[in-house]
């Protein structure tokens, strides 16, 4: 069984050995295991057009906003109560036990329930859009690269191994600001784009501490 959290006495905080680390989760395996079915799906189908093009930049243009929207509205999204039933997401109730203890490992990752639906989900919803293998093959296997990026930056975001480039120093510093300043800003985690564009991004000076940046709102059970 894996230690919860990363003890710096077990092996030196290097990048390669938080990557080796990152290898014994099953999600990034997951991941990467459907991305390369979709790839070679993609090759077997063959007939590659210009429109493959179109789509692969198309998703990740869209990705920012999808990060964000997913972020804002889906795992932020808190218990309310609909007539007798009590509404609550499987993956909010994940996201605010991270936010509760953001140096749990484990949690940093898309959950598995969750990562059955999003990575069946996604292909689905490309086809049925699409109604073209080729494309929603395409989309596809561009859409898994993102999604392993964005759980090998959250992931060492929530590591303690120092940023060193620039890029991933902004990376880094907005998403810790998200959990220790304020949960109402800095919703991106691959990138600010999305932050800056839909305003979510401001100078963090001007932001006050948020009493619920740890329980994002809801009592603690």
């Amino acid at each position: 069984m894996r230690p919860a959290r990363y003890n710096e006495n077990d092996r030196p905080n290097t990048l390669g050995n938080w990557w080796r680390t990152f290898w014994q989760y099953p999600s990034p395996r997951m991941i990467a295991a459907s991305l390369a079915a979709a790839g070679v799906a993609r090759l077997a189908v063959g007939g590659w057009r210009r429109l493959d093009l179109v789509v692969a930049v198309a998703v990740v243009a869209a990705q920012p906003f999808t990060e964000w929207v997913l972020h804002v509205f889906v795992l932020h999204f808190k218990p309310r109560k609909m007539g007798a039933i009590n509404l609550d997401l499987y993956i909010a109730k994940k996201h605010r036990a991270h936010h509760l203890d953001p140096a749990d490992i484990g949690l940093t990752f898309v959950q598995l329930p969750a990562l059955y639906s999003l990575i069946g989900g996604f292909f689905v919803a490309l086809l049925i859009g699409f109604r073209d293998i080729h494309l929603a093959l395409t989309g596809t296997a561009t859409g898994y690269v993102l999604l392993f990026v964005y759980e090998w930056m959250h992931f060492l975001i929530h590591s303690t191994y120092v940023p060193r480039s620039t890029i991933y120093k902004v990376i880094y510093r907005a998403h810790r600001l998200h959990h220790f300043k304020s949960e109402h800003y800095w919703f991106g985690v691959t990138n600010p784009i999305g932050d800056i564009v839909l305003r979510t991004y401001p100078n963090q000076s001007t932001v006050a501490v948020s009493p619920t940046a740890r329980t994002l709102g809801v009592a603690v059970d």
